[in-house]
């Protein structure tokens, strides 16, 4: 009898053993990425990227985790003041992507850019008072993210006035600034503009008709971090995932 209970034991033991080694085997951290990468977000930018407790979240921030599980590479989000200061630290090697990026011939020296993955439209912002005069003007002050491109004519104009044009670090930050008439004009992309507005309930505020500046974003990264080949396989995912990426830009962060 006593045999017979050891034996039944050492059975019991082993199937224990292997239910705990499935376990292990198809548990979501026993895949091994290929590489992790270190990818610069935004605190404060909703609905592209905020944080939220200890978790970041946000249209960009799903894209992002989309396209890498896609092509099989971890992430480490890293958060830095401004745009500005991020691509600083990426050029210097110190962080390894930037979403939301425009490709400038500047940034191509230090970096790889991935195929376009939305679109972005820089439109004007400004009270509901406010004369649909013309944009580029010396009499007006802009408000502008520090660190993001606003197209060649607007560039002129901040070339030939540099005064004309606030740096701001957040969204929140450019529309208060217009909101207490510190400045004329807010520039933003659509969305988070309207996001922002929406979410705030500022009825005092209207988007006036004509773009700045639009352009297809794309994932950054830094040249010293990637190689070619897995550039490649960002690429398909990107590709490969299109209609995930336009339904979250369709999503509830655009219903509140």
């Amino acid at each position: 009898m006593v045999g017979l209970q050891c034996r039944a034991l050492m059975l019991i033991s082993k199937k224990v053993n292997v239910f705990y080694l499935l376990i292990a085997l198809f548990s979501p951290a026993s895949f091994a990425c290929e590489q992790t990468f270190r990818v610069s977000v935004a605190d404060a930018w909703p609905p592209f990227s905020f944080k939220k407790g200890n978790d970041y979240q946000g249209i960009d921030i799903e894209i992002v985790e989309a396209v890498f599980s896609t092509a099989g590479y971890c992430w480490q989000y890293v958060s830095y003041p401004s745009s500005k200061r991020a691509l600083k630290e990426l050029e210097l090697g110190n962080v390894d992507m930037l979403f939301a990026a425009t490709k400038t011939d500047e940034r191509s020296k230090y970096a790889h850019f991935s195929v376009s993955y939305r679109e972005e439209e820089m439109m004007v912002f400004s009270l509901l008072g406010a004369k649909n005069v013309d944009y580029f003007s010396i009499k007006h002050l802009f408000g502008v993210s520090r660190g993001s491109v606003y197209g060649r004519d607007f560039e002129a104009f901040r070339t030939f006035c540099p005064d004309c044009v606030v740096n701001t670090n957040t969204v929140s930050e450019r529309f208060g600034m217009l909101r207490s008439k510190r400045i004329d004009y807010v520039i933003e992309e659509r969305i988070t503009g309207m996001n922002y507005i929406k979410t705030l309930g500022l009825d005092g505020i209207k988007l006036l008709p004509q773009a700045v500046h639009s352009e297809g974003l794309k994932f950054m990264f830094s040249k010293a971090h990637i190689k070619p080949e897995q550039l490649h396989k960002i690429d398909q995912a990107i590709r490969s995932n299109k209609e995930l990426i336009q339904s979250k830009i369709n999503s509830t962060y655009l219903k509140k």
